[in-house]
């Protein structure tokens, strides 16, 4: 008899913080670079349970969750949309940051140089590496990253474990911010664009004048070469408007924790 006390007692325990788990698990799992597969599995695990017990002993009151299978596996869809959607909002910085890389290093010739980025798993350009690496470095900085557990963790004091719906308003939401991300990856790389496409002009006008120059040699050394040259003129520029960026991420989450 005491053996099924105690059970019917640590049940809903257990439960609740499986639910806080997810929640959690889920934003590390959106959220750039806590996802990434430099940060070893068992430490993510470890952070996440870790958070999950402080989370539930500071939670005033938690609700008793019902035990229905049907009810357990909604609640879980709607904690783990809770967390996607938090770590989708700095994702979406990142990737922009990346696809003006990507934007810049095509037209540089840059594009045979693809390498493996340890952050994503996937080839990506230098340039893009390179303004990844900015991005990640000010996300980190500015303390970004514990502005997002932050509001993660509070959500909690409004929406307890396993009361969360999804709404299919949050998805429009995140669209439309995700349509950001281009308009932002082609202000990034505007100022090299710019200069890339002068240099592709004049060599048009060059192969008109001279049509024996080889251009297929000539275009490569010079479109890296002056490529470059304007990305490091414009560094300055690019890094203050991804700290602007970074920032807007704070702003950001908040708003789509609170459409849930």
């Amino acid at each position: 008899m005491p053996f099924f006390l105690d059970t019917e007692l640590l049940l809903p325990l257990a439960l609740s913080i499986a639910m806080i788990m997810t929640r959690l698990a889920f934003l590390f799992l959106a959220a750039p670079a806590f996802g990434a597969q430099v940060l070893p599995r068992n430490i993510g695990i470890a952070i996440v349970f870790v958070l999950s017990i402080a989370v539930y002993a500071g939670l005033p009151e938690v609700t008793i969750l019902s035990l229905k299978p049907i009810d357990l596996v909604i609640a879980a869809f709607g904690e783990a949309a809770l967390g996607a959607a938090a770590g989708l909002t700095a994702r979406i910085v990142f990737s922009a940051a990346e696809t003006a890389g990507q934007v810049m290093g095509v037209p540089m010739g840059l594009g045979f140089s693809q390498s493996v980025d340890p952050l994503t798993d996937s080839q990506s350009v230098v340039t893009s590496r390179f303004l990844g690496i900015i991005v990640a470095m000010l996300f980190f900085a500015l303390d970004i990253h514990l502005v997002l557990i932050k509001y993660v963790v509070e959500s909690f004091k409004i929406l307890g474990p396993g009361e969360v719906v999804f709404d299919g308003q949050v998805g429009l939401l995140l669209a439309r911010k995700g349509a950001m991300m281009f308009s932002s990856a082609i202000q990034l790389a505007a100022p090299v664009l710019v200069v890339l496409m002068g240099i592709m002009v004049s060599l048009g006008i060059l192969a008109r004048i001279a049509p024996k120059v080889n251009l297929f040699v000539l275009s490569f050394a010079v479109s890296i070469g002056v490529g470059l040259l304007a990305l490091k003129a414009a560094i300055p520029n690019i890094v203050a408007y991804t700290r602007g960026l970074v920032l807007s991420i704070e702003p950001f989450v908040s708003e789509v924790l609170r459409s849930f």
